[in-house]
C-alpha cells in the first residue's frame, strides 16, 4: 500500500509541475493592429482574400517598408489587381502595421 501511495505522489508531482499549455484566441489579434479607420479595415480584408487565394497571410512586420515596395507592384500584377484604390487600400493596411502587434493575425492558406 505504502508504494501505491508513493507512486502516486511522484506521478502527481510529475504532472504538477509539467509546462501547462494555454490555448490562444484570436478574437483580440485584430485589435491589435492599427485597423482605426475604414480604409485600413477594407485593405486587411482585400489583403485577406487577395494575397491568400495564391499564399499564406505574410504579417506585415515580416518585412521592410523597401522591401513591401519592391513586393506589392509584383504581387498586383499577379494577382491581376489593376485597381488602383484597392492596390492603395493594401498598401495602407500594410505601412500601418510595419510594427509588430502582439500576436499573428490568424490567417493563412
Amino acid at each position: 500500500m505504502r508504494k501505491i501511495l508513493l507512486l502516486s505522489a511522484l506521478l502527481f508531482s510529475f504532472f504538477a509541475c509539467s509546462k501547462k499549455t494555454i490555448p490562444s484566441t484570436t478574437t483580440n489579434n485584430l485589435t491589435q493592429y492599427a485597423l482605426m479607420d475604414t480604409k485600413a479595415t477594407i485593405g486587411f480584408n482585400l489583403a485577406k482574400t487577395k494575397c491568400t487565394s495564391c499564399h499564406s497571410f505574410h504579417q506585415p512586420y515580416n518585412y521592410a517598408k523597401e522591401k513591401w515596395d519592391k513586393v506589392l507592384p509584383v504581387m498586383y500584377k499577379k494577382a491581376k489587381m489593376t485597381d488602383t484604390t484597392q492596390q492603395q487600400q493594401i498598401a495602407y493596411f500594410i505601412y500601418n502595421n510595419l510594427n509588430k502587434p502582439g500576436a499573428d493575425l490568424p490567417f493563412s492558406k
